[in-house]
C-alpha cells in the first residue's frame, strides 16, 4: 500500500509559501510520468481529547443511565455505536473497480471540534425533546429524568 502524504502550510495571498511550494514540487517530481491524486482541504481542529474524555465519560454514561431507567442495558460501546451510526454523518462508500461498492462507517475520531460539539448537541436535543432525557454539557454535572 502506498503511504500517503499530507502537508500542511498556510496560503497567504492566494499562495502558499516558497519553502512550502518547493517541498511538494520536490516530491511530485519522485512521480515524473506517473499519474497522481492531489487533494486539497482546509484544516480543520480536530476534536479536542477533552471533548473525547467527556464523550466517552459522563455523556455516554448518563445516557447509559437513562436506557436502564428505560429497562435496557448497554455496554459503553454499544452506546457509542449506535450513537455514532445515528448521529456522525462522515460515513462515506467508495467503488471499488467492478462497480462494487466499499462503505467506510461514520467515526467521531474524524470530526472538528465544532462538528463533535454539533454531534454532541444534535443528540442532546433530540432526546430531550423525544424523552425528556437532559443529557450533560461540558462542566456540568451529569443529570437524567426520564419520564416514560
Amino acid at each position: 500500500m502506498t503511504r500517503a502524504l499530507e502537508f500542511v502550510c498556510p496560503v497567504v495571498d492566494g499562495r502558499l509559501p516558497e519553502r512550502d511550494a518547493r517541498r511538494i514540487g520536490d516530491v511530485i517530481r519522485k512521480f515524473d510520468g506517473k499519474r497522481i491524486v492531489v487533494s486539497i482541504r482546509e484544516q480543520k481542529k480536530p476534536r479536542s481529547l477533552n471533548q473525547n474524555a467527556f464523550y466517552h465519560g459522563p455523556f455516554i454514561e448518563a445516557f447509559r443511565v437513562c436506557l436502564l431507567e428505560c429497562g435496557h442495558r448497554l455496554s459503553s460501546e454499544d452506546i457509542h455505536s449506535g450513537l455514532r451510526d445515528a448521529y456522525a454523518k462522515n460515513g462515506y462508500t467508495l467503488m471499488l473497480p467492478g462497480g462494487k461498492p466499499f462503505s467506510v462507517p461514520p467515526s467521531t475520531s474524524r470530526l472538528s471540534t465544532i462538528g463533535f460539539e454539533e454531534f454532541l448537541e444534535e443528540i442532546r436535543a433530540y432526546f430531550a425533546s423525544e424523552f425528556g432525557w437532559q443529557l450533560p454539557l461540558p462542566n456540568e454535572v451529569p443529570t437524567h429524568a426520564p419520564e416514560l
